[in-house]
């Protein structure tokens, strides 16, 4: 019973770390769209702009959500291992690796699709910012982490 409910929390954390990623991922996204829109002349209106923001987020949601949680998956606890192995801070590890699962998905998806999978990515600094949403996520898995280690003791 014990080994299902430390699955279960594990789940539940690499879910609302995905979830944090993915939502700043989408909202760095539209900025960088809506920045390359208006860098070519477009006029946009606040409702332009928020209407852009929610169908990003609607229509990114089921592929690209996944496929962080998928990453996320992956990339958590091949940091944990890591830490044990090198005895690396906690934060920063899981940091490090929620960018390098963005980094990784992304890079690994434009051979595939042979397009790039973001839009808001196909520059460096968008690469960058989609790094940082996945540094966020990982910064948050760390968090959590930490807090079921503290309350388990």
């Amino acid at each position: 019973m014990e080994k299902l409910r430390t699955f279960l929390i594990f789940i539940s954390q690499v879910l609302i770390a995905s979830l944090l990623s993915f939502v700043v991922a989408s909202l760095m996204h539209s900025q960088t769209t809506l920045s390359g829109l208006i860098d070519v002349g477009a006029k946009l209106s606040l409702n332009d702009k928020l209407t852009t923001v929610y169908y990003d987020f609607i229509g990114l949601l089921p592929v690209y959500g996944s496929i962080i949680f998928a990453g996320m998956l992956i990339a958590m606890p091949i940091a944990s291992v890591i830490k044990r192995k090198l005895q690396i801070s906690n934060r920063l590890i899981h940091c490090l690796a929620g960018a390098m699962a963005i980094v990784t998905i992304l890079i690994a998806m434009h051979p595939i699709l042979n397009v790039t999978l973001i839009a808001g990515a196909r520059g460096t600094g968008g690469m960058l910012m989609q790094s940082i949403a996945g540094a966020i996520g990982g910064l948050a898995y760390a968090f959590m982490h930490e807090h079921n280690q503290k309350t388990r003791q």
